[in-house]
């Protein structure tokens, strides 16, 4: 309990820093000028959210589908820590670690997270090698990009 009340404090005191820091008139007029599409912003958001939370959940066999819902909101605060430090993955992960003890062992949260970093990691590697075979069938290239992207694919498959 108390690594929450500290957690939501450091979020809080790192909010208003920010706030501080950019001014509250500025963060207001630039939702401002948005007009209502902050709101279709915002909302594009969800599906990946959502993916992120059931890849979590995927990962971390020991938990019931019952927990879903809490995964889900797990992911969303861990992505927000994650945003708010200044380096990705510094705040998020350790968090996310904390707030799963309520349901399963430390050791186990700490697996869940690493785990659900390395499938991320991949999917992200098999992303960019997917990318790449579409640019190279679907587009013209001259020779040199066509084998820089060859380059690239390969040192990714080698990263696999």
């Amino acid at each position: 309990m108390i690594w929450k009340i500290l957690f939501s404090l450091l979020g809080l005191g790192s909010f208003v820093f920010i706030l501080n820091e950019y001014g509250f008139a500025k963060v207001a007029a630039d939702l401002a000028s948005l007009g209502w599409w902050v709101i279709p912003l915002a909302a594009s958001f969800l599906p990946v959210a959502f993916l992120y939370g059931l890849a979590w959940f995927l990962v971390t066999p020991s938990l019931p589908l019952s927990r879903l819902p809490g995964m889900l909101k797990l992911s969303v605060i861990s992505l927000g820590w994650n945003n708010l430090s200044p380096f990705m993955k510094v705040l998020g992960e350790p968090v996310r670690v904390l707030l799963m003890e309520d349901w399963i062992p430390r050791k186990a949260a700490l697996e869940s997270a690493i785990l659900y970093n390395l499938v991320h990691i991949l999917g992200t590697l098999l992303a960019f090698i997917l990318a790449g075979v579409i640019i190279l069938a679907a587009y013209p290239v001259s020779d040199t990009i066509h084998y820089a992207f060859l380059g690239v694919m390969a040192a990714a498959t080698v990263l696999l």
